[in-house]
């Protein structure tokens, strides 16, 4: 992984030097390949002759000047269009932030996260020199927009925050030109699902040089962009997906919280137990019925309880493959439990890090209704198997009845069932259309019910 560092800077002749020295020295210590991409963005002091000579110095460190209308934003997307790393993050010119910081969010991005926030709020997170009023607006607009958008952060405007560059090419086009940016990022990346972790991050008032942050104008740009964002939100995310991904990608929201609350909250733990010791029977069951023993993999394994059965039942080799690092997490814990060995893999199940039939099954439950284009997933399921299967919810009383519940009882509730965005409910002939699509020598599919009222149908592809 590429790590890149955008750093803006309009007349910072007393600190970019010393911002980009610091960055030099902490990413020496860790093993990261990274760049340092300086915006001089119309500097009227010393900083552009400084980054010729850093630009000289260092190898790793680029400039790009620019001479057009000046903007924070237009700055930051102008490091976006210059960086060439697989990852992005922030770094303000004016040394508020630490590089020590800057390479724990480079880790976090390495572990699988697409957006890291930096909070000064949390434990371990500090600020210094604060201007009052600037705290003041800071706390209530932050307030505001967690309860606007439900966003897991409580310092959601710094712009101190990593990107993965998937992140950013699904949020583009990136519209603000000024401060506003900070929030149109994040709220973007909200919108359309991307995982997020916060960290702890400090902070340090400037010490030389003029702030350039004005916080009437600020104010205005910044409630104009997350008016804009919140009254056009769920056009947004579903446009931006289709256009990433032909729509073959889940809407569907952070999965982070909903595997979190299944280890960490008391109805989280009864629901996974319940799932574990009845709801998964019958998962296991069909997939002994149309398989023998062999290599295994879970794709979009959740917590990988199904897979873990199984193996315990009849020894099977598995794996388990999450795009949620907090679900890989669940599934090591919950294999480390019941004492079975699997290896996991936090990849896209769009595609899939193995060459062609390498499992003898892939399979998963409860993962195709996240997405609107199943066709493509289970292509990709049947290119690393001999054998395919999907175990979907019914489009049955039952399971209507408890979306609209959990939706009435609020985000909440929510989490733990993670209902929201796309979901899709199947018929037998709609999932069966699917698995032929694809093109497999035979299909068989099933219906069974778990309590006696939820309905699921299975479906196993068999290749040629």
């Amino acid at each position: 992984m590429k790590f890149s560092i955008i750093i803006p800077a309009h007349n910072e002749e007393d600190t970019i030097r010393q911002v980009v020295e610091e960055l030099i020295e902490a990413f020496k210590r860790v093993d990261i390949f990274y760049e340092v991409i300086v915006i001089q963005d119309n500097s009227t002091d010393g900083t552009r002759v400084i980054m010729e000579e850093l630009t000289a110095q260092y190898p790793e460190v680029r400039a790009v000047h620019r001479a057009s209308e000046p903007g924070f934003g237009k700055a930051l997307r102008a490091g976006i269009e210059a960086s060439t790393g697989d990852a992005i993050c922030f770094v303000m010119g004016d040394h508020s932030d630490d590089s020590e910081d800057v390479v724990a969010m480079a880790r976090k991005i390495h572990e699988g996260y697409d957006v890291v926030y930096g909070s000064r709020f949390i434990p371990g997170g500090s600020h210094k020199d604060y201007p009052h009023l600037k705290l003041i607006v800071n706390r209530l607009a932050n307030w505001g927009i967690k309860w606007l958008f439900g966003v897991k952060s409580n310092d959601i405007t710094n712009a101190f925050k990593a990107y993965s560059m998937r992140a950013i090419r699904a949020i583009e086009p990136v519209e603000s030109d000024y401060f506003n940016i900070t929030v149109e990022l994040p709220i973007k990346a909200h919108l359309l699902g991307f995982s997020m972790v916060q960290i702890p991050v400090r902070w340090y008032g400037r010490e030389s040089g003029v702030s350039k942050l004005s916080i009437a104008r600020m104010s205005r740009q910044y409630l104009q962009t997350v008016l804009h964002l919140f009254i056009h939100r769920r056009s947004f995310a579903k446009s931006s997906m289709e256009n990433v991904s032909g729509g073959a990608a889940s809407r569907t929201r952070d999965w982070g919280p909903h595997w979190v609350v299944q280890r960490q909250t008391l109805f989280g733990k009864f629901l996974l137990l319940f799932r574990k010791h009845y709801w998964v029977r019958n998962f296991v069951k069909f997939a002994m019925k149309h398989t023998e023993p062999g290599r295994i993999l879970e794709a979009g394994c959740g917590s990988a309880l199904a897979s873990i059965m199984l193996h315990k039942k009849r020894g099977d080799s598995i794996a388990a493959l999450d795009i949620s690092p907090d679900a890989i997490a669940l599934a090591k814990r919950q294999a480390e439990l019941a004492s079975a060995p699997i290896t996991v893999h936090q990849e896209s199940i769009l595609q899939m890090p193995f060459e062609d039939k390498k499992f003898d099954l892939c399979w998963n439950a409860g993962t195709l209704e996240h997405f609107e284009d199943p066709v493509s997933v289970v292509k990709e399921m049947k290119r690393v198997a001999r054998v395919t299967i999907a175990i979907v919810p019914d489009d049955g009383w039952a399971w209507k009845a408890l979306l609209e519940t959990v939706r009435l009882l609020g985000p909440r509730i929510e989490s733990y069932f993670n209902e929201e965005g796309y979901y899709k409910l199947y018929r037998t002939k709609e999932l069966r259309e699917v698995f032929e699509k694809v093109g497999f020598g035979r299909v068989v599919v099933e219906e069974f019910k778990n309590l006696g009222v939820f309905g699921w149908i299975a479906a196993a592809g068999f290749n040629r």
